[in-house]
C-alpha cells in the first residue's frame, strides 16, 4: 500500500453479526468519510430488511402487501427482484418465502400483525410487476437473510468508492466484499473445526460468502432451509461461493447447499465458482466451465 494513503478499520454490530470495514483513501478525512459511508449503507439495508423490526419494510410487507400493493424502498425492491430472478433461474431452489418454516423451527419470531401464511405459498406469490411496489398474491412470510447481507456488502462498497475510497474490504461474519489494488489470499474455516482453515484462493475485486454449521451456535444446522419439495442440506459441510457481486455470492451458497448437482448452470451464468468442504476436509469444486471472472482467482483447497 502506498505510504501516502490513509487507512481506517472499524467494526460495528449490524446484520445480525459483526461487520468489519477496512478502507484506504488519499487522506485522513477521505478515509473517515468513506468508512462512515460504508457503515451507513450497511445500516440502511439492515433497517429496511430486518425480520425482527416492526418498522422495517419487510415487516410492512407482511402486514399490508397481502391486502394491497405496498410501496417499499429501492434497496428492498431490488433485493426482492434479485431473489425472484434467482427463484426463476433455479426452479424454486432459492425461495425467500421459507420464513414460515424458520418461524416454526423457532429461529425467527412470528411477524406481528400478519395473517398466517398459506401452507403452499412460494416465490410465485410475490408480485413485483410495478417498480418500487410489492403485492403478495396470498399471505406468505419472506426472509431475506439469505441474500440481503451480500447486497449490503455491494452497496457499502459502492458508497465507499463514491466517498473517495481507494480500496475497501467489508467482512460481515465471514462474507467478504473486496475492492483492492492487489490480489490477497482468502481462507475458509473447516466446517467442524474452527481452529483450522483452508486457503481456497484470492480476491481483488469480488466477493465470497460461506454457509456452514459453525454459523449456528449449536453447530448442527447449516443455516439453510430448503423450500417445499427440496431436501435439506447436510449440516456437517460448508459451501463457499466466489462471485463478482456479494448479492450473488450470498444467495448462491444456499442454491449449492440444497442442489449441488444442478448448480453448475446458474454458477456459470453468474460468473461464480463454489467449493464444498466436507467434515473430513475433502473439498469438491463446482466449476463454471468458463474460467474465473476477472479480479479474483481460485487455487486448490488445502488444509495447513
Amino acid at each position: 500500500m502506498s505510504s501516502h494513503c490513509a487507512e481506517r478499520r472499524r467494526a460495528r454490530p449490524l446484520l445480525g453479526t459483526l461487520v468489519e470495514i477496512e478502507v484506504t483513501a488519499g487522506d485522513e478525512e477521505s478515509a473517515q468519510r468513506a468508512l462512515e459511508a460504508g457503515f451507513s449503507a450497511v445500516a440502511r439495508v439492515d433497517r429496511a430488511m430486518s425480520f425482527h423490526s416492526a418498522d422495517s419494510a419487510l415487516s410492512r410487507i407482511h402486514r399490508e402487501a397481502w391486502r394491497s400493493e405496498t410501496r417499499v424502498d429501492g434497496d428492498t425492491w431490488r433485493v426482492l427482484r434479485a431473489s425472484r430472478a434467482l427463484s426463476v433461474a433455479t426452479g424454486g431452489v432459492f425461495d425467500c418465502t421459507v420464513a414460515s418454516r424458520l418461524v416454526a423451527a423457532g429461529r425467527l419470531p412470528r411477524p406481528q400483525g400478519s395473517p398466517d401464511p398459506v401452507p403452499d405459498g412460494n416465490w410465485r406469490d410475490v408480485d413485483l410487476r410495478r417498480e418500487g411496489y410489492v403485492r403478495l398474491n396470498r399471505p406468505v412470510w419472506l426472509d431475506l437473510g439469505g441474500i440481503a447481507k451480500g447486497y449490503a456488502l455491494d452497496v457499502a462498497t459502492r458508497a465507499m468508492a463514491t466517498a473517495g475510497a481507494v480500496t475497501s474490504r467489508v467482512d460481515a461474519g465471514g462474507d467478504i466484499r473486496v475492492r483492492s489494488l492487489r490480489s490477497d489470499p482468502v481462507f475458509v474455516r473447516h466446517p467442524s473445526d474452527r481452529s483450522r482453515a483452508f486457503a481456497v484462493g484470492s480476491l481483488q475485486h469480488g466477493a465470497m460468502a460461506t454457509t456452514a454449521p459453525y454459523h449456528d451456535e449449536t453447530g448442527d444446522w447449516s443455516g439453510v432451509i430448503a423450500p417445499a419439495g427440496q431436501s435439506a442440506p447436510v449440516g456437517d459441510s460448508s459451501v463457499t461461493v466466489f462471485a463478482r457481486r456479494g448479492i450473488w455470492a450470498d444467495a448462491l451458497t444456499k442454491v449449492v447447499a440444497i442442489a449441488p448437482d444442478s448448480a453448475s448452470a446458474i454458477l456459470t451464468r453468474l460468473g461464480a465458482d463454489a467449493i464444498e468442504i466436507a467434515s473430513d476436509g475433502a473439498a469438491r469444486w463446482c466449476p463454471t466451465g468458463g474460467g474465473a471472472p476477472r479480479g479474483w482467482s481460485l487455487g486448490p483447497g488445502q488444509c495447513p
